[in-house]
Parts: structure tokens; C-alpha cells; sequence
């Protein structure tokens, strides 16, 4: 028995680029929200670069968002950064002892991720692709 995605599903459904970007919002999560998932109990708060662990996996959201605004431009970017502050505030305002850092250190992200988003449509406008011609044309200027 073999299954296959029918030719009228949306394209993202069949593009590997979607998937892993699942892939990488499934691992955010279970990262994110260990002790809530019963995955396993995870004792130590900081992580090896001394700050708080939830810092770290709030910064790793950027992975996916960044990705999806790559391959999947502006739009696919919009909808990652808005599916990984959907992800992120439940544990800012029911879970996190400190709310204010918590709701800095996202919105940071969000931040980030909003800015480099726009700058990758910027980077593959023609404009950018293909400046304008205006340099000097020096045969001209050559005396015989």
C-alpha cells in the first residue's frame, strides 16, 4: 500500500523546506516546555553560557523563523515568527516566575526575527540584484 499527496494539497505540504521547518518548531517546543511535556525533568535552570535556560530556547526560535523567511520569503516568514509567539507566550505569562524579562527576552526575538525577514525581500529585489549602470564609461574618456 502506497500513499501519496494528492496534486490538489498545497504545494508548501509537499516541499522538504516545510517539513524541516516543522521539524524545527516540534524541537523548540519540546525544549521550551520539558517539564510541562513530562518528556523528562530537567533540574538545571541555566544553560552553559550562564543564562537562563528558557533565554536560550526563546533565541533557537529564530532558527525557524529566519529559515522560513529564506526559502518561503515574506510571507512564510510572517507566519513563522507569528506561530513562534504563539509558541512562546504561554510560557511568558502563565509559567515564568520572572514575567518582564521573560516578555523582553520574546519580544527581542520577535524583534530580530521581524527585521531579518524584511531584509531578505530587500536583498532579492531586482534593484539589489541588478544596480543600476551609472559608472563613467572610460573608453570614452581615452585620448588617442
Amino acid at each position: 500500500m502506497t500513499w501519496h499527496v494528492s496534486s490538489s494539497s498545497p504545494r508548501f505540504y509537499r516541499n522538504p523546506h516545510f517539513w524541516f521547518i516543522v521539524v524545527l518548531f516540534i524541537v523548540g517546543i519540546i525544549f521550551h516546555y520539558p517539564g510541562q511535556l513530562a518528556i523528562w525533568d530537567w533540574s538545571e535552570r541555566t544553560s552553559f553560557l550562564g543564562l537562563d535556560r528558557y533565554t536560550v530556547e526563546r533565541v533557537y526560535f529564530l532558527a525557524p523563523t529566519i529559515y522560513a523567511g529564506f526559502v518561503f520569503r515574506m510571507r512564510g516568514g510572517i507566519l513563522a515568527l507569528a506561530a513562534a509567539l504563539v509558541i512562546m507566550l504561554p510560557r511568558v505569562i502563565l509559567l515564568s516566575a520572572s514575567q518582564t524579562s521573560a516578555m523582553l527576552e520574546t519580544v527581542f526575538v520577535i524583534s530580530i526575527g521581524a527585521i531579518v525577514n524584511p531584509l531578505f525581500y530587500v536583498h532579492r529585489s531586482p534593484r539589489f540584484l541588478h544596480p543600476p549602470n551609472n559608472h563613467l564609461d572610460w573608453r570614452g574618456l581615452q585620448s588617442s
